[in-house]
């Protein structure tokens, strides 16, 4: 199957890129991606200042190993190989459509918007920052063609680390309770 006809769910399961978890692995790749997301945002505050390229990026990885564990402890879901992000996506978008987790999101959502700026209550799909975040990493990642600007930089930096990826990052965690 070529990249571009992987963009459902099944798609991706037949590709052999999402995977029902296997539960003799489950504990040391859920205690992998936990420790992953984990380093991911302590990096991303770390080196902030310094190195904002490098902190867009590790925030947008904090955001994607955050994902796969949800995925991994609530669904027994392992995504690897080839497509790997964009599987996490689905995936996450595949899961979130039940009406209990939805409910949840929701309430979530309007205890973060007393918080963050940028959340949005009345739109529930939390796959929106996911989403913006692997643009933003993206962009920052893989030349642009736009000039190099260290304050717009940082900027960036320090707007995904508060606005897209700590809002998501919560909310996440207590979707895992």
């Amino acid at each position: 199957m070529r990249d571009t006809e992987l963009k459902t769910y099944e798609n991706f399961k037949n590709a052999g890129i999402i995977e029902i978890l296997n539960p003799a692995e489950k504990g040391r790749y859920v205690d992998f991606l936990r420790k992953s997301y984990e380093n991911d945002i302590e990096h991303c505050k770390f080196i902030l200042f310094k190195f904002p390229r490098w902190s867009i990026i590790s925030a947008y990885y904090a955001m994607h190993n955050i994902s796969k564990l949800f995925l991994a402890e609530k669904y027994n879901i392992k995504i690897s190989k080839k497509g790997v992000h964009r599987a996490t996506i689905v995936a996450m978008g595949s899961v979130i459509n039940e009406d209990a987790l939805k409910t949840k999101i929701i309430r979530l959502l309007q205890e973060a918007d007393k918080i963050y700026e940028f959340v949005n209550p009345r739109d529930w799909n939390i796959i929106k920052y996911l989403v913006k975040g692997r643009k933003e990493r993206e962009k920052t990642q893989y030349y642009t063609g736009s000039a190099f600007n260290e304050q717009l930089l940082l900027k960036n930096a320090h707007e995904i680390l508060n606005e897209i990826a700590k809002p998501y990052l919560k909310i996440i965690k207590e979707l895992m309770k």
